[in-house]
């Protein structure tokens, strides 16, 4: 699947493993559509808040992004909630 390409690539430019010219890949993909930047952002964010380190070999990425697919929609479902909940 394409979109698996392209969180292997997030991930690579978050343990600062990605090359330059995948890196102009993944920056173009954000570039492409407003949901590839929303995705990107939303990992970056859950990178940021977690503590992975070291980097993760590759052979998990699959499980790993998985996570933090479903972490990032939890989190953003449980911002829109209280975005409601406001007077």
């Amino acid at each position: 699947m394409k979109q698996d390409y392209y969180y292997k690539l997030i991930y690579q430019a978050l343990a600062g493993t990605i090359s330059p010219k995948k890196q102009h890949e993944l920056e173009q993909w954000c570039q492409a559509h407003p949901t590839h930047q929303k995705e990107y952002d939303e990992l970056m964010g859950v990178w940021e808040e977690s503590v992975i380190s070291p980097p993760i070999p590759d052979s998990n990425l699959q499980p790993l992004f998985q996570q933090v697919r479903l972490d990032a929609r939890r989190k953003e479902a449980e911002r829109q909630k209280k975005e409601m909940e406001l007077p």
